[in-house]
């Protein structure tokens, strides 16, 4: 008798099968990258609603939003939001004395710098992969302590927004700019609602809280302006801002550092980048925006007719 023969695959049919394999996972891995954008974009979506409460509950018991950067202590608006973003241990550690007291700087600090090695979840896009300070790109002033082998702190990927900078290019109004160093850091917008040392009202948004920017993200991974999320203006004439920006080059455009109070504002996300409005609400604002809606829409009280909302 003949023992029965096992016939198995061919190579030729091997071949084929890895080839359908190869094609089907081709046409999966897009479409699961999408939707892992899309809870990614969701959870920045969420962080940023978060930090609008926070800023509302902040108004209501201090009477103002807080500043987008202080001098005397060096310290960013997050600071004072710690508390509302039930980070109330964080804020008991940190350290509001000015440096004329202290006679030490925000890095010099352990109890101001030092805290940004805690990181706040809700401050970090998800779809960035850059979730510390790279300052330790041009030198270590915020590494703890001051070496190459020191840690850098943690960062924000959302900004105060200190308001537009130029003219806008439709109704031809000029806005307004503090132009400390303005020629090697762009200078501080004032026609936001936190900028350098402000206390801004909601009675003082006068375009309305549904048509001004209060937050933008940055987020974009090829940036060089991360910086700790303790960070506010320096000392004393506040020419630098770390965790407040302008708002002036387009979304999504720079170069990795350029002018360092400059945005740019632009994330990960496909086409543009999420910005959250003084009534609470956030949007997705296209790379493609109108440049002077852009402006106008970062303007609290510039009188113009056209902003976000009615692009």
């Amino acid at each position: 008798m003949q023992s029965p023969q096992i016939r198995g695959f061919t190579l030729v049919e091997l071949l084929v099968v890895i080839a359908i394999i190869g094609i089907l996972i081709a046409l999966l891995l897009p479409a699961v990258q999408a939707a892992r954008e899309a809870a990614r974009r969701t959870q920045c979506i969420n962080n940023l609603k978060q930090i609008g409460v926070a800023l509302h509950n902040y108004h209501d018991a201090m009477g103002s939003f807080p500043p987008g950067g202080m001098t005397d202590n060096e310290v960013g608006y997050l600071v004072f939001l710690l508390p509302f973003l039930e980070e109330s241990e964080l804020h008991d550690e940190f350290n509001f004395s000015s440096f004329e007291s202290t006679g030490k700087r925000w890095n010099d600090d352990y109890q101001k710098i030092g805290v940004a090695l805690t990181p706040i979840m809700t401050v970090l896009c998800p779809s960035c992969d850059q979730w510390k300070s790279n300052l330790s790109l041009r030198n270590y002033a915020e590494r703890i302590p001051h070496t190459a082998k020191g840690a850098d702190p943690y960062t924000t990927h959302y900004m105060a927004i200190m308001g537009p900078v130029g003219t806008n290019p439709t109704t031809g109004h000029s806005y307004n700019l503090d132009s400390y160093a303005a020629s090697t850091r762009g200078g501080q917008a004032t026609d936001g609602i936190m900028h350098k040392n402000s206390q801004v009202r909601f009675k003082e948004i006068t375009d309305g809280t549904s048509h001004t920017f209060a937050l933008g993200e940055v987020s974009w991974n090829e940036c060089e302006k991360f910086r700790a999320w303790v960070r506010g203006c320096d000392w004393p004439n506040g020419a630098v801002s770390g965790t407040a920006k302008n708002v002036a080059d387009p979304i999504n455009t720079g170069d990795p550092y350029g002018l360092f109070n400059h945005g740019a504002f632009g994330s990960e996300h496909p086409g543009g980048t999420h910005f959250s409005l003084c009534d609470g609400s956030v949007t997705f604002v296209s790379e493609n925006i109108d440049h002077a809606i852009y402006l106008s829409t970062a303007s609290r009280n510039g009188d113009e007719v056209k902003t976000i909302h009615s692009e």
